[in-house]
């Protein structure tokens, strides 16, 4: 019995993009963490990275953007919550940086196939340990308010 040609996929159809870049990526799982920890652009810069890497200006794009949307969003929440009538500023974070996790899982997800397909082609990969080591090293590097202006709290510029 023949079975017709697309009710088996090939191994290929399931990868939406099978080019291989010569330099290792970073894992789109990263991207949620390096959100929450450093901001969203933050991870657009490492979504980037992995665009450029893999030579495709749509991705980029995708990068750069949503890590701007991050970036000005984190600012525009706290301003709300702080509105609204949230008087701690602690308190007033805690969702700007649920809204910087949403915009890290968008990037990922904007690039799995991608990598995933650097991957199959025997693609180098940064290990998703060291990476989530040297985000977590840098939160304790970086001084609080420069962290802050990098997770997106841009009103603090014009103070």
């Amino acid at each position: 019995m023949d079975s017709p040609p697309n009710a088996v996929p090939l191994l290929l159809q399931r990868v939406p993009d099978g080019r291989r870049a010569s330099l290792p990526l970073l894992s789109p799982v990263f991207f949620p963490y390096a959100a929450l920890m450093l901001g969203p652009a933050v991870a657009g810069a490492c979504a980037l990275y992995n665009a450029v890497a893999l030579r495709r200006g749509g991705l980029a794009v995708v990068a750069v953007v949503l890590g701007l949307l991050g970036w000005v969003g984190f600012g525009f929440v706290v301003a709300a919550a702080v509105a609204g009538g949230l008087e701690n500023g602690l308190l007033a974070l805690l969702p700007a940086r649920l809204l910087n996790v949403g915009f890290g899982t968008l990037l990922a997800w904007s690039q799995w196939g991608h990598v995933r397909g650097h991957q199959f082609l025997d693609g180098k990969a940064v290990p998703l340990l060291h990476a989530v080591l040297v985000a977590f090293a840098a939160i304790f590097i970086i001084p609080l308010r420069a962290r802050l202006l990098l997770e997106g709290l841009w009103p603090l510029l014009y103070q």
